[in-house]
């Protein structure tokens, strides 16, 4: 355990700790993975500043059974709970964002049910499907990733880049979806696919990537 957060290593490690607070933040992490290290540092501060909260630290590709649990396949991670309920999840790297939450938390009464859901998005521009439609166009192989090919924010997208890389294919295209959260929502439209990586692969013909691209979920093992 750290000075700030409360490290668990086993579910019923997990179990036991959620006793000892009504408020908890989950922060699911690798030991991989940059942006991991960064928001640690984030959640601490965060720590100080709200003693009535539990925050407890899971090393994701350790502890299974807790991962499996929440459905975590991407790190940093984060679940918020109250009184044992889910409330409240953030993916990602995004210091405000956490910073919000964790707030939103800590002024929340206790037994108090969940804030209502914000309003569904509108829909995406006519012209979404179009870029991405001209991305496929542009490469023969592309990956929309969470991260980089030369720095993966998950465990999932690092294995897609080392199995291409692996198989001797050098040159791709990758697209980072967090750094554009309509494009995100759109690919999974666009794929009837809801989680990433997505690997396209343009048969050898191919003038458009609509009627000829294959995608591919790649799991964690």
């Amino acid at each position: 355990m750290s000075g700030l957060l409360r490290t668990v290593t086993s579910a019923a490690d997990f179990n036991t700790a959620l006793k000892a607070c009504s408020k908890v933040v989950v922060f699911f992490w690798a030991s991989w993975s940059a942006p991991c290290q960064h928001m640690k540092q984030v959640l601490e501060t965060l720590a100080k500043h709200n003693a009535d909260l539990l925050f407890i630290e899971v090393e994701a590709e350790e502890v299974d059974d807790v991962t499996e649990q929440f459905s975590v396949t991407t790190v940093p991670y984060f679940v918020l709970l109250q009184s044992g309920r889910r409330v409240d999840e953030l993916e990602g790297a995004d210091a405000a964002a956490l910073t919000a939450k964790v707030k939103q938390l800590a002024a929340t009464a206790a037994g108090a049910p969940p804030a209502a859901a914000a309003p569904a998005a509108a829909a995406e521009p006519q012209d979404v499907n179009s870029r991405i439609k001209q991305m496929l166009a542009s490469s023969p192989v592309v990956v929309f990733m969470k991260g980089s090919a030369a720095s993966p924010y998950c465990g999932f997208s690092r294995k897609v880049v080392d199995a291409l890389k692996d198989s001797g294919v050098s040159k791709f295209t990758d697209v980072d979806i967090l750094k554009d959260e309509e494009l995100r929502q759109a690919v999974k439209k666009y794929s009837s696919w809801p989680t990433f990586p997505q690997l396209y692969v343009a048969g050898p013909s191919s003038s458009t990537s609509s009627s000829t691209s294959s995608t591919t979920r790649w799991p964690i093992s």
